[in-house]
């Protein structure tokens, strides 16, 4: 996919997608049927047997992780419901058939963009630029929608832990706006957080906050958030799909004239060193005209 980006430096190196890790129901599947042969294993030992001891302890730990997943699990489908429930409230457009459909999709795209994110050299690295870029943008974007829609519907993020009756108003709102900015620039600038589309926080594993408490709504916006980037991530790179031809080309022809140039070095002599900083700059160059480009053809289509 977006083979444009592969034109023009040097070789082209081959990268698998790393796996996509097992979801909570595959680890509860699996679980559940450990333990059942577990169970089946014992019943057929006498329980004085040294290894029957120890057959039970098997059980009682896979029991125990298989009740942690039932949890995650439960807590996954509370967090996308209270997702579904604030785009509702907020008027986002987002119901759980576009959710479920904006999930298949970006994790379709993650894998299919995973092999150029991780190849190294020139290519990927102006595909990694390109691909930032588009993040930045349609995050940015994102946040002005979900702050127009709390706005529209008079909700308000919820106030920051630690907040004390002994507080001035000062204090207060010197805690909520540098709050506001942590959660913005871990929006924009942070990792997709496309685990949100399916309620999964994995930093947090079972041990979800209370459902009730700021933090829990706190990240169910960002959910709301994730999906509206999510719908704007789709359309850029559709976008790009339908204008590959055009955007190879569109490359080619911007990396030909630089290329040129140092081939006219080289053969006036320039040594390794000059050679190689030439090319670096030229790479830098190309880079940055490359995603400027490319934005400017793609974006406009970024529109809620």
């Amino acid at each position: 996919m977006f083979s444009w980006l592969t034109e023009g430096f040097g070789k082209k190196k081959s990268a698998e997608a790393a796996p996509a890790p097992p979801s909570a129901r595959e680890l509860l599947e699996a679980l559940t049927g450990e333990v059942k042969n577990l169970q089946l294993s014992v019943r057929k030992v006498d329980l004085d047997d040294p290894e029957a001891v120890k057959r039970l302890r098997e059980i009682r730990k896979a029991e125990a992780a298989e009740a942690e997943a039932r949890k995650t699990e439960d807590l996954h489908a509370q967090m996308r419901s209270d997702i579904l429930a604030a785009c509702a409230e907020l008027k986002a457009g987002i119901d759980q058939a576009e959710l479920d459909r904006l999930t298949t999709s970006m994790e379709a795209y993650k894998t299919s963009l995973m092999p150029a994110l991780q190849e190294r050299g020139a290519r990927g690295d102006m595909f990694r630029a390109v691909i930032g870029r588009i993040l930045h943008e349609t995050g940015t974007m994102a946040w002005a929608r979900l702050g127009d829609l709390l706005e529209k519907a008079g909700q308000k993020w919820p106030d920051p832990d630690g907040l004390t009756p002994g507080m001035s108003e000062a204090e207060c709102q010197s805690a909520r706006e540098k709050l506001q900015a942590d959660i913005k620039e871990d929006f924009i600038f942070g990792k997709a957080r496309l685990e949100l589309l399916r309620g999964s926080v994995p930093v947090w594993r079972a041990a979800y906050p209370d459902r009730d408490s700021g933090l829990w709504r706190r990240t169910v916006l960002r959910g709301v958030g994730v999906a509206i980037r999510s719908r704007l991530l789709e359309l850029v790179l559709s976008d790009m799909k339908s204008r590959e031809k055009e955007i190879q080309q569109m490359v080619a022809d911007m990396v030909a004239v630089p290329l040129q140039d140092i081939r006219a070095a080289l053969e006036r002599g320039v040594n390794l060193q000059e050679a190689s900083v030439l090319l670096e700059e030229t790479q830098e160059v190309c880079r940055q005209q490359a995603t400027e480009k490319i934005w400017a053809l793609v974006g406009p289509v970024a529109r809620i």
